[in-house]
This record gives C-alpha cells, structure tokens and sequence, in this order.
C-alpha cells in the first residue's frame, strides 16, 4: 500500500471486515488496486461502490477488445465522492465462458 499526494492505492481482497481507507482532507482521487487470482479470461468487469445503507456514490463499467487473463483490476474514482462512512464495493467479472464473478470488499473511509 503506498501513499502519494492526492492518490492512495490499495490491494483490496474479498473480505467481511472493512479495510480502513485514511485519506488526505486534500485528496483528490482515489485509486482502488483488487488483486484477481488471474485464472480466468474476462471480458469486461462492473464496479458499483455505495454506503452499507444502499446509496449510490460511484459506479464503472468497462469491456474489453479481446479477453484476457487480468491479474488486478485498478478502479479510480474521485476523493470528493467519499466522506467518511463504510462502504461496499461489489466488482462483477465477466469471463469468456459466459460466467459471472461477484466479489464484494468494504472499506472504512476516514478523512485526516
């Protein structure tokens, strides 16, 4: 996990306890780093993060040209949509044989 200026990048892995996320009162965007086993060939992934209450703050969705063995996924999203509270992010993984992957991660913001 490093830190720079306006930037944080985190591994996030598939777990019930929330990670704590501390980010600058300046920060200006986020860049979230999940690690995949890489095993599978996807197609496009969908990001949805929102509070543990159900609301809303972010979502993505990317496909991609061709399938390929992805061993993380990066999602950046601005520091601005994230006040201090729990969240849940949901990524869904799109394989080339047709399968749905579903992992859910919770962070715990904090703003210094």
């Amino acid at each position: 996990m490093t830190r720079q200026p306006g930037f944080f990048r985190s591994a996030l892995r598939a777990v019930a306890t929330p990670e704590t996320l501390r980010l600058a009162r300046d920060a200006r965007s986020v860049a979230l780093k999940i690690l995949l086993d890489g095993r599978d060939r996807y197609t496009g992934y969908h990001a949805v993060l929102q509070t543990t209450e159900g609301r809303l703050v972010w979502e993505r969705e990317r496909r991609l040209k061709r399938p390929a063995r992805l061993g993380e996924v990066i999602l950046r999203l601005p520091a601005e949509n994230l006040s201090p509270d729990v969240y849940k992010l949901t990524l869904t993984l799109q394989t080339d044989r047709g399968l749905e992957l579903a992992y859910d991660y919770y962070l715990n913001v904090i703003r210094e």
